[in-house]
């Protein structure tokens, strides 16, 4: 129930910074939030190549859910990094 947890915060969170005058502060808050989400799940990295490769994990449903939530985090960071990057130029 986690990553449901999680998306619910990045949802809200997305349609706060729908508002103009909080934008930069909400977008620089869910990027914090994805970091700490990314460190969380970041264990499923040294899981999944065992679990891919036949071998008995603890709890397999979970490292693949943490997998997947780590995977869509770094999505999210490269572009939330790259949309900083182009306000900036703006």
């Amino acid at each position: 129930m986690i990553p449901a947890y999680a998306g619910g915060i990045f949802l809200l969170g997305g349609l706060l910074s729908t508002q103009e005058k909080i934008r930069k502060h909400m977008m620089h808050v869910l990027v914090f939030l994805a970091l700490g989400l990314l460190f969380a799940t970041a264990r499923s990295f040294t899981q999944i190549p065992a679990l891919l490769a036949g071998e008995e994990v603890l709890r397999p449903l979970a490292v693949k859910v943490q997998f997947a939530t780590a995977v869509v985090t770094i999505g999210f960071l490269a572009l939330a990094i790259r949309s900083f990057i182009l306000a900036r130029r703006l």
